[in-house]
């Protein structure tokens, strides 16, 4: 073998991995995240940079169009799996059996690293398999020097994301490239408006969720804001609001496994807003602790974890100073559009159906700042995080109540009520527009809605801002 191939093979051992949360995924996403972390394999943030994409849930058709862009911008070697949906769309493979899949699809990289790029046009999916076989070039090689740094996350290209097909007003330059139209920006300055969509495979984004974004320069000057599941494919809602939609249908559900729930549905989405922030040590620290609130571990034990990852993002105090004053949501028009929950109570607002009942005596709703900011909404999660795995420790005994309301991660559900993620996105809407991206980024991470939650509704004409 020469160089190159060995080279190549050194690097297929621990294969990039562009992760993917589909339509009802949450809970396979998270096994995948978990086998990643196993085996040292490390994150890709887009395509140009992944070996492989694992797509978790069902990949319904509302959601091909952007999985076959992801596919189209992989470089050969590539294969694609899907984890947890239907088979089919011309996966490599598919199935439950997280740990298998994964080491059927890496066997699958290295085989077709030693046969060299398919011949153009040539149908390179397994016999038995449907589809095109994911391996198709997206442009140049594959980078034979990339290496992880052994903590299943990669480090680097933040900035990068993939697109899901322009809507801008501009035209088309050779190529296939959009050229930016021209307008007068807030200062009556004429500056090129180009669309930029974010969305499916875009770095630390919120589950199906796809906004487009118009920039003049780096502002944003409108957004447009929409989910990727459509009524009939969201299912339940929130993978998040299980054991709160349990205490709805009458199941007895202890205290402390819903307050352990809340801690690591909030350490999710905080793992994502660090990971978009630049903190990568301390969104993996969040999603291990995550991990370890799901399987059941001694709240007091995590409580304080939690606390030691509360100190490390907050040392030193960069990150609250880069976030104060960002996305501000006041608590007037955070009612107004329908936001509860931690964002809700980040604006200044105590509200909590926890409040008075015989499940939680003597509880108190937390408000970090009250601020409203991305800064309040951030330290919101780390505050509700400890409040919930102290509540954890206290209520051995407790059963969630039988009411008709309850308050989950992201807000209040129950019977009639529109799911909490909507008035998320519609906070979204609203607050990007003025802001530069990088400030829109961490606005829409510390909002964090889920797509799967919000989808229930997504047949309405997409949230604007402006």
């Amino acid at each position: 073998m020469d160089l190159t191939g060995r080279l190549r093979a050194w690097v297929l051992a621990r294969p990039r991995v562009l992760l993917l949360e589909a339509v009802g995924g949450t809970g396979q996403r998270l096994a995948a995240e978990d086998a990643l972390r196993r085996r040292a394999w490390p994150r890709a943030d887009h395509p140009a940079d992944a070996d492989m994409l694992v797509v978790c849930g069902a990949a319904t058709p509302a959601l091909a169009p952007s999985i076959e862009r992801l596919r189209a911008g992989m470089a050969h070697p590539a294969a694609s799996v899907l984890i947890g949906g239907a088979s089919g769309g011309g996966f490599d493979r598919h199935g439950e059996d997280v740990a298998r899949v994964l080491d059927d699809a890496a066997a699958l990289l290295r085989q077709r690293a030693r046969e060299g790029p398919p011949p153009p046009g040539r149908d390179d999916a397994e016999p038995g398999e449907d589809g095109d076989g994911a391996a198709q070039a997206g442009g140049g090689g594959h980078d034979d020097s990339r290496h992880g740094d052994g903590d299943g996350d990669h480090h680097g290209h933040e900035g990068h994301h993939a697109h899901e097909g322009h809507h801008g007003h501009g035209d088309m330059a050779p190529g296939g490239l959009e050229m930016a139209s021209r307008a007068e920006d807030r200062d009556g300055l004429k500056l090129d408006v180009l669309d930029v969509p974010f969305g499916v495979g875009s770095f630390g984004w919120p589950p199906l969720l796809r906004v487009v974004l118009t920039l003049q320069g780096d502002v944003v000057q409108d957004a447009r804001v929409e989910t990727l599941a459509a009524r009939a494919e969201a299912g339940a809602g929130s993978w998040w609001e299980r054991p709160w939609r349990a205490a709805l249908a009458g199941e007895a559900t202890p205290v402390p496994e819903a307050e352990r729930w809340r801690a690591a549905a909030h350490l999710d989405s905080l793992g994502r807003f660090l990971d978009v922030a630049g903190h990568r040590d301390a969104a993996r620290a969040a999603r291990h602790l995550r991990d370890r609130c799901l399987a059941g571990s001694e709240a007091a034990g995590l409580r304080g974890e939690a606390r030691a990852l509360a100190r490390a993002v907050r040392r030193g105090g960069l990150l609250e100073r880069a976030t104060a004053g960002t996305g501000v949501l006041a608590a007037d028009h955070a009612r107004r559009i329908g936001v509860g929950g931690p964002a809700l109570r980040a604006a200044g607002c105590a509200e909590d159906l926890r409040t008075g009942s015989d499940a939680y005596p003597g509880f108190a709703p937390v408000c970090a700042t009250g601020q409203g900011d991305v800064r309040a909404r951030w330290l919101q999660w780390l505050a509700e995080i400890d409040h919930a795995l102290g509540l954890a420790d206290r209520h051995e005994r407790r059963l969630l109540p039988a009411a008709r309301r309850h308050e989950a991660p992201r807000g209040r559900i129950g019977h009639g009520m529109p799911p909490p993620s909507q008035g998320l996105i519609a906070a979204i809407a609203a607050l990007v527009v003025g802001q530069t991206l990088a400030a829109a980024r961490l606005t829409i991470a510390s909002l964090d809605p889920d797509g799967n939650d919000a989808g229930k509704a997504s047949d309405r004409e997409p949230a604007h801002g402006g």
